[in-house]
């Protein structure tokens, strides 16, 4: 009695929709009470497979007696109880027919346990699922999923299973209490149709009820109220650019959500970048430190695409724009006004406001008649933009944006801007006012932009005032 049990070479088949199933175990352990037994208790205490090898016969010959009236009824589950089932090392021979021609088979270091299995009444009850993995390889045709290093991980705890059948179906549910990645790559491989490299560093999710009546990821979010992600880090590798993205944390409840740090660039260095291009072609890099979004759809955004929210902050943003002069000039060349380039997203587009904070702009350019690389930087960036949308514009909607900032670390800068969403001709209204400033401040960016230097000068204010057009402007 409660002494350990061996079974070696275990081979059994289960039938599947036109295919087996093949189940080799080369060892199972179990814990099995004759006393519980003999009193008609079917309960064990501990089961171990280890090393299992699961094979999928294909063959179209195959045939199951299956019942063939409406009114035939599934057999009954029988009772027992098992307080642990521990699953170590499952392996792959291959995979069903639904996913054969999709997917290689999985390659991996893993242990599966259930903990406090019940079958009672034609109802399956599990306490905890834990399922653990390590060196990971799964490919399929369009992409490449594998470990990054010896500390990758993926472990996922499920809590309350449970499982019934109601008229000939089955019905389940349960609630995934944490589910933690770590250093994952996904690449994709040369038949997809774009190339890139996802590193998926960290990702921790919490607190996720899923069941059978779930249909798509938008019935998983409108269900859940609980539901955080935290602690997610990843960089986006593409052909051209990179992202890279640090700390995305997710509250469903309270609908906001937050980056810890931001960052989109070239794949190449400025200089390397422009030995590329044909023609004078902006060189753009965005740093953001910190991003709070709050009143988020996510209905909508998993639903559709649509990205609908009340407000975004931009905490120390960077902003760093550079073009080599020397290159060729493009002609005829049209370049949109703001609300034309929101208007051209295609999936919608609603930030009712977008506050910057203690930012920095700086624009750099290779000039010719100087041989030099000439900087106009604004620092201290703050301001608010509103009304950024991509479609359901009514005819008195405008983008509007009020920032102020410092130039050249010698005056104060103040810009204000409207443009109407319905106007055909994108009409605007452009404010601007630079406060006083000692003009010698601008000599390093007049010397190489302009190979010219003030020798004494003093603004003391300096107001513009335009309205424009697509092809015109005037004031």
């Amino acid at each position: 009695d409660n002494h350990i049990s061996r079974l070696l070479k275990t081979r059994f088949s289960i039938p599947l929709s036109q295919e087996t199933m093949d189940v080799n175990i080369p060892e199972l352990e179990f814990h099995l009470s004759l006393s519980k037994l003999l009193e008609g208790k079917n309960q064990v205490d501990v089961v171990n497979i280890l090393n299992p090898m699961l094979s999928f016969n294909h063959s179209t010959n195959l045939h199951f007696n299956r019942p063939k009236h409406s009114h035939a009824t599934a057999s009954s589950l029988p009772n027992f109880s098992l307080q642990k089932l521990q699953i170590a090392n499952v392996q792959f021979a291959n995979l069903p027919s639904g996913l054969a021609t999709e997917v290689k088979p999985l390659s991996l270091n893993s242990s599966l346990v259930f903990s406090n299995i019940v079958s009672e009444d034609d109802k399956l009850r599990v306490s905890k699922i834990h399922f653990l993995a390590s060196n990971i390889h799964l490919k399929t045709p369009k992409v490449d999923v594998s470990s990054m290093n010896l500390k990758s991980s993926v472990d996922i705890q499920l809590k309350d299973f449970q499982l019934k059948r109601q008229d000939l179906k089955l019905q389940w549910d349960f609630e995934l209490e944490q589910a933690l990645l770590d250093q994952i790559q996904i690449h994709s491989t040369p038949e997809s149709k774009k190339t890139s490299v996802v590193n998926l560093y960290k990702l921790k999710l919490e607190n996720l009820l899923v069941n059978h009546r779930m249909k798509s990821i938008a019935d998983v979010v409108n269900a859940n109220n609980r539901t955080v992600l935290s602690n997610t880090g990843f960089d986006v590798i593409q052909s051209k650019s990179t992202i890279q993205l640090k700390g995305l944390g997710l509250n469903l409840a309270q609908k906001t959500m937050s980056i810890d740090s931001f960052q989109l660039k070239p794949r190449q260095e400025p200089d390397e970048f422009m030995k590329t291009q044909k023609y004078q072609t902006m060189y753009d890099r965005i740093d953001v430190a910190k991003i709070l979004i709050s009143g988020v759809n996510m209905s909508e955004l998993v639903d559709n695409g649509n990205f609908k929210t009340n407000k975004i902050e931009l905490n120390n943003l960077y902003y760093l724009g550079y073009k080599d002069k020397r290159l060729e000039l493009k002609r005829g060349v049209y370049k949109p006004l703001p609300t034309e380039i929101f208007k051209n997203i295609k999936s919608h587009l609603l930030i009712d406001s977008l506050i910057i904070r203690n930012s920095t702009i700086v624009y750099r350019e290779f000039v010719p008649k100087t041989n030099a690389v000439g900087e106009i930087q604004f620092n201290k960036v703050r301001g608010l933009v509103t009304n950024i949308r991509s479609a359901n514009y009514g005819p008195t909607d405008s983008l509007k944006f009020n920032l102020a900032a410092n130039v050249m670390n010698a005056a104060n800068l103040k810009v204000s801007y409207a443009q109407s969403y319905v106007d055909s001709l994108s009409a605007f209204n452009l404010k601007v006012i630079i406060g006083r400033m000692d003009m010698k401040k601008l000599n390093p960016m007049l010397r190489t932009f302009a190979s010219a230097e003030i020798v004494s000068g003093h603004l003391d204010t300096l107001r513009l005032s335009a309205i424009g057009r697509k092809y015109v402007a005037y004031g």
